[in-house]
C-alpha cells in the first residue's frame, strides 16, 4: 500500500495539477497587483513576496514581465471566452445574453475577493506588450468585442433595443467593468449584487426599446462640490489609446 501511495503522489498528473495550480495562484496574484497599482509599478519581487516564493522561484513560470502581463491578459480572454460559451448555451434573448455578461464582470470580482477563483487583469496596458504578442491579446480582444457587440445588434434586429451605434455602445458597456476592481472594494460586499443591478438598469434604459425611460434621482442641496477639473491627466489619456482597433 506504501508503495502505491508514493507511486501516486510520483504521478506526472499530479505533478502537471500542482505545476499549473502554481501558476494560476502567480497569475491571479499578479492580476491583483496590476489592477491595485498598474504592471508598470508591480515587480517580479513584488509577485513573489505577496505568494510567499523567491523571485527565482517565480522565473521557474515566468521569464521576465511582459511575459507575465502577456500571461495574465491571456488567461483574462479566456476567461472572458468561457463566460461568453456559457451565456451562448444557457441564454436565448440577445439583451439577456448582454445583461449577463455584464453582471458576470461583478461575480468574478466578488469570487476572486472571496478565494473562489483567480483574480482577473484588466486589460489596460495591452500597448504595453511587443508587437506579435499585443497581436495575439488584441485578436481575442476583438474577437470578445465582436460577440459581445452581436448580442446588442440582435437587440435590435429584435425590437427590443433602440437604434444607437454599436460599436460605441459596446465599448461603453465593457468600459462600464473595466474599473471595478477600482471602486468595488469601497462598497460594503452586500451591496455588490445590488450596485450590478443598478448599473444595468442604466444601461438597459439607454437601449431599451420599451417607453419606459431612466429617471435620475434628484440632486441633494447637501451634496459635496464637484471636483475641480485635474487638468489633462497624460497617463489616463494613454490608457484610454490602448484599446485594439475594431
Amino acid at each position: 500500500m506504501a508503495s502505491n501511495r508514493s507511486s501516486t503522489r510520483s504521478s506526472p498528473f499530479n505533478r502537471k495539477a500542482q505545476h499549473d495550480a502554481k501558476r494560476m495562484a502567480i497569475l491571479s496574484e499578479a492580476a491583483r497587483l496590476f489592477n491595485g497599482k498598474g504592471s508598470r509599478a508591480t515587480t517580479l519581487q513584488d509577485v513573489a513576496r505577496g505568494l510567499g516564493l523567491t523571485k527565482t522561484s517565480l522565473y521557474y513560470y515566468v521569464r521576465t514581465k511582459e511575459d507575465l502581463i502577456f500571461q495574465c491578459y491571456d488567461l483574462a480572454l479566456q476567461k472572458q471566452h468561457e463566460c461568453l460559451d456559457h451565456i451562448e448555451s444557457q441564454a436565448t434573448d440577445p439583451l439577456d445574453k448582454a445583461r449577463d455578461f455584464f453582471r458576470h464582470q461583478f461575480a468574478s470580482w466578488i469570487n476572486a475577493r472571496d478565494g473562489r477563483d483567480v483574480h482577473i487583469a484588466a486589460l489596460l496596458e495591452i500597448a504595453s506588450l511587443k508587437a506579435e504578442r499585443r497581436a495575439v491579446i488584441e485578436q481575442q480582444y476583438v474577437r470578445m468585442f465582436k460577440r459581445l457587440r452581436g448580442f446588442l445588434r440582435d437587440a435590435q434586429a429584435a425590437g427590443q433595443a433602440r437604434d444607437f451605434e454599436a460599436t460605441s455602445t459596446t465599448r461603453a458597456l465593457i468600459g462600464a467593468t473595466d474599473w471595478l476592481f477600482y471602486w468595488l472594494p469601497q462598497m460594503e460586499p452586500e451591496a455588490v449584487n445590488k450596485a450590478a443591478d443598478a448599473c444595468w438598469d442604466i444601461l438597459l434604459h439607454g437601449l431599451n426599446a420599451r417607453p419606459k425611460a431612466y429617471e435620475a434621482p434628484p440632486i441633494s442641496a447637501g451634496a459635496p462640490a464637484e471636483r475641480p477639473s485635474q487638468g489633462f491627466d497624460r497617463e489616463e489619456q494613454n490608457k484610454q489609446n490602448q484599446v485594439p482597433a475594431l
